[in-house]
């Protein structure tokens, strides 16, 4: 259904009086002009449709579903968790429940002080980036998943780039830039 969803209300513009003409110097409104449509009541009301992106997601997981039921093992993701924040946690719990929605078997590696309990804090960088080159070398993982923010949009950023673009679900890598660049492939056409 159409509904009004501008939240703003907007003044009429205002003329400034730097920027208007006095009334000697502009030129007569022809007799045309003079008849003025009437603006709307509402010149800020729009009309929009609500679109849910359950309807949209929901053929997807379908066919997800469909590929997923005839396949043996099931791909897996893994999800990496350095983080103790609630944010990041509630990410992990609520890719878990996709996951194991459409047929995917997930699994949550918690690295550092995460695994150990602690309700504050991060893992280090290197146990980060060893539990992400152990999943990249783990020819049972399909997919990984990195829960950031870690450290920051450096060291971060490092840590994208470890994960191999053969897995990257999240298409963080550089590698997934560069196809959007030259999508027959590399640049060097070796792809």
């Amino acid at each position: 259904p159409l509904q009004n969803c501008s939240p703003f209300r907007l003044a009429p513009p205002v003329q400034h009086r730097l920027f208007s003409r006095p009334a000697a110097m502009s030129a007569p409104a022809p007799a045309a002009a003079a008849a003025k449509p009437k603006p709307p009541a509402d010149p800020t009301a729009i009309n929009c449709v609500t679109v849910l992106g359950e309807h949209i997601a929901k053929p997807f997981r379908q066919d997800i579903i469909k590929v997923t039921d005839q396949l043996s093992p099931k791909p897996k993701l893994v999800g990496i968790l350095a983080n103790s924040g609630a944010p990041s946690r509630a990410y992990a719990n609520w890719t878990a429940k996709a996951c194991e929605a459409v047929g995917i078997d997930y699994e949550l590696r918690e690295v550092g002080i995460v695994a150990s309990g602690a309700t504050e804090g991060t893992a280090e960088q290197g146990e980060v980036e060893e539990a992400i080159l152990l999943a990249n070398q783990d020819d049972n993982v399909n997919g990984i998943m990195v829960y950031y923010p870690i450290f920051g949009p450096r060291q971060d950023g490092y840590l994208q780039q470890a994960v191999s673009p053969l897995k990257d679900v999240e298409g963080l890598n550089f590698t997934w830039c560069v196809s959007r660049l030259f999508p027959s492939g590399s640049s060097d056409g070796s792809y």
